[in-house]
C-alpha cells in the first residue's frame, strides 16, 4: 500500500531526526546479531585475513547507513588493541567531501 504525502513527509522527519552514530565496545545497546548460527563475524573474517596475510592487504568493509560498519570496526579496534597492534581511527569525512560544491 502506497504512503500518503502526509505520511511520507512524518517518516521523513523522524528519519532526519535518527542519530547515526556508533556504539562503543560494551555498550549495552549492542546486540551481537553475528553470533547466531550460520552468520560469519566480520570482525573475525577481517582479524583473519589480516594475521594470516604475508603481504599488506587493503580491506574493503562497506554497508548501508546505519548497518553498524562503525560499530563493528570499532570493536575490531578494541580486540586489536587487546593484542598489543597500535590501531589509527580516521573518519574519512572529516578529509573528503562526499557532496560537490553547487556553484553559483
Amino acid at each position: 500500500m502506497a504512503l500518503t504525502q502526509e505520511e511520507r513527509d512524518f517518516l521523513k522527519s523522524i528519519y532526519r531526526e535518527l542519530k547515526d552514530e556508533p556504539l562503543q565496545p560494551g555498550d549495552p545497546l549492542y546486540q551481537p546479531i553475528y553470533n547466531a548460527p550460520g552468520c560469519e563475524d566480520p570482525v573475525d573474517l577481517l582479524q583473519k585475513h589480516i594475521e594470516w596475510n604475508d603481504v599488506e592487504s587493503l580491506q574493503m568493509f562497506y554497508g548501508f547507513r546505519g548497518a553498524g560498519k562503525t560499530t563493528e570496526l570499532f570493536r575490531f579496534k578494541e580486540l586489536l588493541e587487546q593484542q598489543n597492534f597500535v590501531v589509527l581511527y580516521a573518519d574519512a569525512l572529516d578529509y573528503i567531501a562526499i557532496h560537490p560544491k553547487k556553484s553559483t
